[in-house]
């Protein structure tokens, strides 16, 4: 039979167990470069949803020191690139079973490349291309974003706005960009306009709500950062905005890397460059985001009690 004073003890023990048995695992989690599945999943099981000004257990599970996974990902981009080329080569030149014209060679590739740069390509250099599409996804994003954000602070403060908003930011959260470029063309007119009120139309509804539902969860008490919600629903719409760029400029624009792509028919070469660009600058604005979202999670690490 259990005496109070033991029972006193046990009870007021826990709390200090507790605190032990997450504060190891927060431990293991960061001196541990590559965690196991199994250390996810006990990390997951042990450390709490929430607590006080702390980083979500989901954010926790995610943590890297920005420095490492800086290094990781140009070691791993540098990787798959190898990979890539030498894969590339094994199924073009040894058998050789593969037409220039389906498939370019890597020195066909890079000759493309060094042509379009120097004299460039559909009437704009290679520069002119990619610095246009950047253009159009930044102001796209760029607008999307803001009026995103603010109606998602509003909707999700709000329950009874939420309530009546929400069903409408999933349903358009579900129609395809292009399915509603249309009728975007149609009010705006084509042109610059149109491809920035696509992109636009794109973001704002996925940034709209995981913000929503950010701000709702703070409502209810759960501790949520807003900052992080924003940057990872900006990485999801990231994608889509980018893919969007390309597929409006081959319908209503001249330059870009869309009309370079859809213009080069018969060139393989300089369609597997415009790819190639394409791709690499997606990489960066993604990487970039994703850094943004390290660092902020090590501004949260920081101001957490238990990181001292």
């Amino acid at each position: 039979m259990t005496t109070p004073s033991e029972a006193n003890l046990s009870v007021g023990s826990r709390p200090t167990i507790a605190a032990e048995v997450v504060t190891e695992t927060e431990d293991e989690l960061r001196s541990d470069s590559s965690p196991t599945i199994g250390r996810l999943v006990s990390g997951l099981l042990r450390l709490p949803a929430s607590q006080g000004g702390e980083i979500e257990a989901r954010h926790r599970l995610e943590y890297e020191e920005p420095s490492i996974w800086i290094w990781r990902r140009i070691v791993g981009a540098a990787f798959a690139f190898i990979v890539m080329t030498v894969t590339w080569y094994l199924i073009k030149v040894p058998t050789g079973l593969i037409s220039d014209e389906t498939l370019p060679t890597q020195t066909q590739v890079a000759a493309a490349f060094n042509e379009v740069r120097a004299d460039g390509f559909a009437g704009a250099s290679l520069s002119a291309h990619a610095g246009i599409s950047l253009f159009r996804l930044t102001a796209g994003l760029g607008i999307g974003s803001v009026v995103g954000v603010g109606l998602g602070l509003i909707t999700g403060g709000a329950p009874l706005a939420r309530t009546v908003i929400d069903p409408i930011s999933s349903f358009f959260r579900m129609v395809p960009a292009l399915a509603a470029a249309p009728l975007i063309v149609l009010w705006v007119g084509a042109g610059e306009a149109a491809i920035i009120g696509v992109v636009a139309f794109t973001v704002m509804w996925t940034v709209m709500g995981a913000t929503s539902d950010a701000r709702a969860r703070a409502m209810r008490g759960t501790m949520t950062d807003l900052p992080l919600e924003v940057v990872s629903s900006l990485r999801a719409a990231l994608l889509m905005a980018w893919a969007t760029v390309i597929a409006m400029e081959t319908v209503v624009a001249s330059t870009g890397l869309g009309p370079m792509i859809w213009f080069a028919q018969g060139r393989t070469d300089v369609i597997v460059v415009g790819v190639y660009v394409a791709g690499l600058l997606g990489f960066v604005l993604d990487t970039s985001l994703r850094a943004t979202w390290y660092f902020l999670i090590n501004g949260i690490g920081a101001r957490s009690p238990q990181q001292g």
